[in-house]
Order: structure tokens, then sequence, then C-alpha cells
């Protein structure tokens, strides 16, 4: 009587909103009925039959699930559908099943297929380069509005109005000249239907497809004559994600590696946040100070830019506000707020099967695919590459960040000099002067030398430059106001001139309303300069770059005269209008994530466009500069795009921000790493950061005391981090300079910084070779561990490969004194104590290692002669190994051959 028991639980179940809830029903009423009656009726009540009664319920509820979910996908692939109705002249029978396509032959390998419902992008290697799912553009309105406060920009965007997803391609053209195809229909779902454009063009190089589509809205109705305001319309491109497929890139990120499966991934510039997610600093920052906790993809340099380990790739040259999707339905979404979208993909000729990789003989490299080839070609007809850091950058000793006035920053250069410290460069970001209000001393945004702060600079440059020591400064794209109230004795006064000029933004492109913005505190404000204009972007590079910075002055003094009525007294020196032999060595080239939304800029484009484009146009003027001039000066940057190691190509280089003075993962050292590798898989193959970190801060809110420090500990780990991972070695004094531990304060941080500098300038050799590698094929130094060994190291987060030379893995966790560390098959040459692991299994193998403070683990590809050396110099010096590892160091290191030489002239002495 079973059956019974469960025809009551299914007329249960018509009132009940679940399985367990029906259940708990069934229960009562056979707790509450009596089983006499029960009986009477012929239901079996016995716990056995209830039991199995439930099962029942629950598979029948499985089935009706799933025959649910079948009907709503039936129903979506219906909606979001792609509908060919050009002629398809291509048919071919397949079991009595006619299929018919319609190709089109763009040249240089690339053939575009269009079938009754989907569309495929084949290249030269006969696979393709993507193809669709359902359709491949879509768009739909929404409400969308940015706000911004002290560089914090707030996104609101609504859920969708509804959403066009029905492509259908009503006709196709391709120009026999340039060989561009142009397809066009309507989109189609709920609401008007809009008409769509899209046109495919090849890439001369092969296997690269370039895409651009537009969309025409309907106008907005008027209600009277009240118009109606447009809604903002969002414009998607979706193709099909293949079975393994696996995703990195999209620029510096700090939180992950493996975007596989990542939602809304937001890739807009702006400021990076404070926590970014770690608690509870993030949610203190963004409640109580205008969204500056930030989450987990806010960054100052996001790139449209996705890296597969299957060899292809996708991108976006469209600048507007972006998100990425990869849900598990199994597509690749771009969403774009804005009419149009243009982009690529790109694909290397070799793509593997990730769901049956070869299993390769012992000696051999385990690639899924050649992730250099495929970021070789992305880096050469893409995101274009840089050129590399001048060698005194990385060969003669660290680039110390110091502050606080002539005086202050000698007694710091005697310390660390007095305690062995090799100094490449000072980094003095003071060198404008200060201003002080409400929120603290700041650097004066009126990029000329302060000389009353520093009244000897021109010889101050002349004395560290015979010592081998560079002085780098610090700028942006955004001028101070008030600089008479807080610099009297200023030479220019360079916001009043770029405003006389007609130099800096306006209020939505306003003639003569500049756009005042704020910083900290309404109190700092400050005007961008307009770099669209071609009069601006010389007036600055003459001025600030070409004159104020590299000392080099005849254009600026003819051109560009100030525009004061009186001149200070004093005669000018390098910084303010003076030339001298010895210019600055390189700059930090800071901000660019400020400019907001509403404004035009003087070329006519909007700020929500060139918001995000900004930041690459900025690094673009310091390079073209540099590049003219012809000289050895470097800059480095903090924001950026897709396009910004090319424009940055001359002298540029990327710091990764201001990271907290943390351990975590979001915001903290190891986000620090994650942004070189990621930041490595998008283009920016030169990268450094802080050494200790930037952020530290102390706030109670809400109840919750908040404090971000400097620990010694985490100095001294953030310092072998930079000594092998960094494109140059610099430090910062933070941005509580004066309560925060500095690398001068105690004799033992100044060892430390001494010995992990000198590593850092030891292995030259090596980054000299890699840095050869970043100008011509755009590989970075810091390499992911899947950039040579795919899938097997895809998403690892806590190690690295320095080139190919050697397997990094720092310790970024608090008092730990070991680290798990994953060794690839192969041969390897421990850094520590010279012994040499050997590695068979074809996955690898995870061992620990100790590797207390002082230790970092390293381990040597056995067989590399270039990276044995360089390791032998080290090795001679600082004898990193204990007792145990000593003889073997000491046979891989061999005699030193001015001890050798040393001996042999004594012995030859002797004899005489």
């Amino acid at each position: 009587m079973r059956i019974s028991i469960l025809v009551l639980i299914l007329s249960l179940s018509t009132y009940c909103s679940s399985a367990s809830e029906t259940a708990d029903v069934v229960d009562k009423v056979v707790d509450i009925v009596d089983d006499d009656i029960l009986k009477e009726l012929g239901i079996d009540t016995s716990p056995e039959a209830t039991r199995k009664a439930k099962e029942d319920l629950k598979e029948l509820e499985r089935e009706y699930k799933e025959r649910k979910e079948k009907e709503e996908k039936d129903k979506k692939d219906k909606l979001s559908s792609l509908q060919v109705t050009i002629p398809l002249d291509e048919c071919t029978d397949d079991d009595a099943n006619k299929h018919c396509s319609k190709s089109y032959d763009l040249g240089h390998g690339i053939t575009v297929k269009f079938l009754p419902s989907t569309l495929t992008v084949i290249d030269s290697s006969g696979s393709p380069l993507f193809s669709t799912v359902n359709s491949f553009l879509s768009t739909t309105p929404l409400t969308f509005s940015v706000t911004e406060k002290d560089g914090n920009f707030n996104v609101t965007k609504s859920a969708p109005h509804y959403v066009l997803r029905r492509q259908v391609v009503d006709s196709a053209y391709q120009s026999p000249s340039t060989q561009t195809l142009t397809f066009s229909g309507r989109l189609m779902g709920q609401g008007e239907p809009v008409p769509y454009t899209c046109l495919f063009s090849a890439n001369k190089n092969g296997g690269h497809l370039k895409y651009s589509c537009s969309i025409s809205p309907p106008s907005p109705p008027s209600s009277g004559k009240k118009k109606i305001p447009p809604p903002s319309w969002e414009t998607s491109i979706t193709v099909a994600s293949n079975p393994g497929e696996r995703y990195t890139g999209f620029g510096l990120q700090f939180s992950h590696v493996d975007f596989t499966g990542k939602e809304d991934v937001e890739l807009f510039v702006g400021e990076q946040g404070v926590g970014r997610g770690e608690e509870p600093i993030t949610t203190i920052m963004n409640k109580h100070f205008h969204g500056a906790g930030g989450g987990p993809y806010s960054t100052y340099a996001p790139s449209p830019l996705w890296m597969s380990n299957l060899g292809r790739s996708g991108y976006l040259t469209s600048t507007e506000y972006t998100t990425w999707s990869n849900p598990t339905s199994g597509t690749v979404t771009f969403k774009v707020v804005g009419t149009s979208v243009s982009g690529g993909f790109v694909g290397i000729e070799e793509r593997p099967n990730p769901v049956e990789p070869e299993i390769v003989e012992w000696g051999t490299e385990p690639l899924t695919a050649d992730f250099g080839e495929l970021l070789e070609k992305v880096t050469g007809e893409v995101t274009g590459r840089y050129e590399g850091v001048p060698e005194w950058a990385y060969t003669k000793g660290a680039i110390v960040g110091m502050q606080g006035g002539e005086d202050k920053v000698k007694g710091k250069v005697k310390i660390l000099r007095d305690g062995g410290v090799k100094i490449a460069g000072l980094w003095i970001q003071d060198w404008a002067g200060k201003r002080v209000d409400s929120f603290g001393s700041r650097v004066l945004w009126n990029w000329e030398l302060d000389d009353e702060f520093y009244p000897n600079w021109e010889q101050f440059l002349g004395d560290m430059y015979k010592q081998g020591t560079r002085v780098l400064a610090y700028v942006n794209p955004c001028l101070s106001t008030r600089v008479g109230e807080f610099k009297k004795h200023a030479r220019r006064d360079l916001f009043l001139e770029a405003e006389a000029r007609g130099f800096l933004i306006t209020k939505d492109g306003k003639e003569g309303e500049t756009y005042i913005q704020s910083s900290a505190s309404d109190e700092f404000q400050f005007g961008t300069v307009d770099l669209t204009d071609e009069d601006a972007r010389k007036w600055y590079g003459d001025v600030v770059i070409r004159c104020n910075l590299m000392c080099k002055c005849d254009e600026a003094n003819e051109h560009w005269p100030t525009i004061k009525e009186e001149q200070p007294s004093k005669p000018p020196q390098c910084g303010n209008g003076g030339s001298a032999a010895v210019g600055h060595g390189g700059w930090m080239a800071d901000f660019g994530e400020y400019l907001p939304f509403d404004t035009v800029m003087s070329d006519g484009m909007e700020g929500e466009a060139m918001h995000s484009h900004f930041p690459a146009t900025w690094a673009g003027l310091n390079s073209e500069v540099v590049g003219e001039e012809g000289g050895d000066e470097l800059f480095f940057s903090r924001s950026g795009g897709l396009k910004s190691p090319g424009m940055a190509a001359s002298g540029g280089m990327f710091w990764v921000g201001d990271q907290n003075t943390a351990w975590d993962g979001n915001d903290g050292i190891k986000s620090a790493l994650t942004a070189y590798l990621t930041g490595g898989a998008s283009g920016f193959a030169l990268t450094h950061s802080d050494v200790g970190g930037y952020t530290s801060l102390d706030v109670t809110k809400d109840g919750v005391r908040v404090v971000l420090a400097r620990t010694e500990e985490l100095v001294l780990r953030w310092m072998e981090l930079s000594a092998f991972g960094d494109c140059m070695f610099r430090s910062h004094e933070g941005n509580q300079a004066d309560a925060q531990i500095q690398v001068w304060d105690n004799e033992g941080l100044t060892k430390a910084f001494a010995k992990w500098s000198d590593v850092h300038s030891m292995l030259a050799p090596l980054r000299k070779g890699l840095m050869k590698d970043a100008r011509e094929k755009g590989w970075p130094l810091v390499r992911g561990m899947w950039f040579k060994y795919g899938d097997l190291g895809w998403g690892n987060r806590e190690q690295y490969m320095l080139g190919e030379h050697m397997l990094v893995a720092p310790v970024m966790d608090e008092g730990k004194t070991e680290k798990e560390v994953w060794l690839p098959r192969g041969e390897w040459v421990d850094f520590n104590t010279c012994k040499t692991v050997k590695v068979e299994d074809y996955d690898g193998v995870t061992i620990t290692v100790d590797a207390k403070v002082g230790t970092t683990p390293v381990f040597v590809v056995k067989g590399d002669k270039k990276a044995m050396k360089v390791a032998k110099r080290v090795w001679r010096k600082y004898k990193f190994w204990d007792e145990e590892g000593g003889r073997e160091c000491e046979r891989y290191a061999g005699a030193d051959v001015g001890v050798l030489l040393r001996r042999f002239g004594r012995f030859i002495r002797g004899r005489k």
C-alpha cells in the first residue's frame, strides 16, 4: 500500500513549497490521524513505507525540476538565438540531413562562416577562433550613473529593463577591395527591434579577427513638451567557452589570477581601494569614506583582455564602462555601457585539446599551450610593448624613497650609505614643496622646484650624479589651485597659466567652466590638463617634463613664458626654469584615474569614454618626451589600460599601486605578486611595488578599530619579494612617513636593505636578457607558472618563474618559517642549500622547505649556465646556506677567481 501514502504526499505537495516541507506535513498527519482510520483508508503508515514514499517524492521533484529547467533553457535559447536569413549556398548532406552555410574569406587565413543559427570564425589552423552558442551581439536598455568623490567612482547600474538577445542577420556584404565583411540586421526580444551593423576584418599577420558593432536604439518618447531622458544602453559580445578553458589577464588585478567562472568582473579605471574585500576595513572605508574600500576587482590599471590556456585571446578597444563574465553556461561575455563595441580575437597556430592533454616524455615540457607565443602575438598586435628599464635603475642598487627637505634627505642618505646600502636613485616626491590643510601635509601640485625647501637643488643633483646616484621626482597631470597661498615664492602658478590658456578640462565641455575636483579633502582642489588638446600637451611637455624635470628649458622659455607679473629675484635653477648639466633621472607619473565622466575633451571625446583611456594618454605624453630627448630617464605609472605598455614604451614601467601595510591577498603583500602575474599576462611586462607597502591607518568607526601598520617582519619579507620579482628595487616612506618603520630606522633593517637591494643588482645579467624579451616579445620578467607549465601551474599565485631561470616562492604569511613549493618536472638546484631536486612526476611535486626571515625559497633550473653563474656570485658573497649545504654550494660556486690570482701571486713572489 506504499503507493497510497505517496498519493497522500503528492496531494499535500501541491500546497507545499518543497519536498522537505511536504515531508514535515506528512509526519504531522501521521501523528495526528488515528492509526485505525489510516488503516481503513488502506494507507501503510509503517516507518519503512513512509521513508520510501519520501524518497519517491524527492525523485519526482528532481525530475520535475529538471524538466522545468530544460523548458526555461529552451525558452531562453529561443529568445537569445542567432537567426541567419541571408541565402546559404554551401549545402552538404549528412545522414539525410541537409546542412547549409555561407562562408566569407577575409584573407590572412580568416574565414567567417554563417550557419542557420551559428556564427563561427576559423583561422588558418583550421580551428575556430571563436564560435557562438546563441547570439554574438545583444543589447539592453538600463539606468546607469557614475558619481565621483576624491577619485572614488561609485557606479550605479540598474537591472536591465529587458534584453534583446535574438540576433537576426538580414544582410551581408564583403568589400572586394578591403575584404572587410559588413553584416547587419535586428536585435529582437521585448520592446521595439533595434537595428545593428557589424564589421569584421582580418589583421594582416593572420590569426587575428577585428570587429566593431554598433546599434541604433530608438529615440525615447516625448511626454507633451517634456522629453523623457534616454536610457543608457549596454551592448554585449558573447562567444562560446571551450571545454576545459581557463582565463587570466585583465591588467593589474590583486585578488585573483584565475578568472574562470567569475562573473561581472568590473574593468574600470579607479582608485585601487583600501581593503578591497578584506574586512572589516573595506566596509568601514566604503561606508564612511565615499566608497574608498573598493572591491575584489577595483584597480588602477584594468585591461579588457583575456588570455586563455587554449592559445586564444579576446580583447576590447572600447573604453566605456565594461564588465566581463564567464558563467557556468559556457560562454564568455564582454558588456559595454554604450551603443557600440569594438575589439578582436587572437589565436596561435597550434591550439591544444584540454580534454585529452598529451602526456609527454621525460625531458620535454608539459605544455597545455604556448602561452609565450600567444602573449608575443597579443603584445605585438594589440597592447604594444615596453622598451625596457634603463640599466642604471637595476644594476647599481636601490631607488630609495625619501622626503622632508634637503637636510633631512642628506641625513637619511648618510645613514644608508654608512650601513652599506648602494643607492642607484633617490626618489624625492616633495621636490615641488608642500601644502598643509585640515587633512594634513601633501605635495603641492605645482610642478616646479621649491627652492626654499631644497635651496641647493642644482648642486645636489650634480653631487649625487658624481656619486653614481640619480635623483627622481614626482608629477601628475593635475594642477593645484591656490598656489600663491602656499608658495608665495613660486616662479610659475601652473594652474593659472593652464586655465588662462584654456588647457584644463571643463564641466560638460563648456568653455570657461574649469572642472574643479578635490583629493582627500574639499580644501585640496585641482584642475586636470586636457591631454587631447595638442597645445596643452606641448605646454605640459615643454614646461613640466622637458624643462622642470629634464632641465632642458629652451622650448619652455621660448614658447611658454610665465604669465606672472613679478618674478622672484633668485636666479632659476633646474626644476623651475633653469638649465643644468644634470637633470632628474626619472619621476613617478602618478594619477590619471581621476578624470570625471561629465566632461567633454577638446577633441570631442566624452568623459565616459575618455575616463579609462586617459591614463594611457598621460603615460603616452611622458613617453613621447623621453623618447624625443633620447636619454636614459625613466618614469613609473600606476594607472593604465589595454594600450598602456605600447604608449609608455620609452622609459615607462608600472608600479602596482598603494598596497596596505598588511599580509593579506586582497590588498597586502600577496596582492602585489598577484598584480605582477596578471599584469605580466596582459602586456605589463615591467612591474614593481613599494617595499614595505604604502597605506597605514588607525581608524575607529561604528565601534570597530582597524590598525594598519608596518612591522619589521613585513618590511623584511617585502624586501625578499622585491629582490627577485621587481624590475627595480624601490622603497616608499608610505602615507604616514613619520609614524611608520623606515629602512634607515635601525641597523638590522638597514643591513637587510643593503643585502636584498644588492642581491637585486646582482641578478642584473638575468634581468638584462629578460628586458630584451620584454622589448622584443612582450614577455614579463615575472611569469606565472602557467607560462611554461600550462594547466599544471594555472592559478598559482604563491610562486612564479623569473624568466626561465629561477622558480621563486616568496614567503608572504606572517610568522611562517616554512613554505610549500610546487616543483614542476625537471631538475632544480635549491638556492639556499645547493642540493639538487629531481622531479620525474608529470604533475610535479609539492615540497616543504625551510624559509626563516632572511631566506626566500628559490630554485635554479639545473643546466641553466647563465642563472648558475649569477647564483654563484650571490653564494660567494652572502652564503645563504646552512653548514650542511655549504660544501655543496662551494662545489657549485667554485673558487673565487680573484682569490686564486692572489694566491698565485703570493706563490710566485715567495719563489723569488
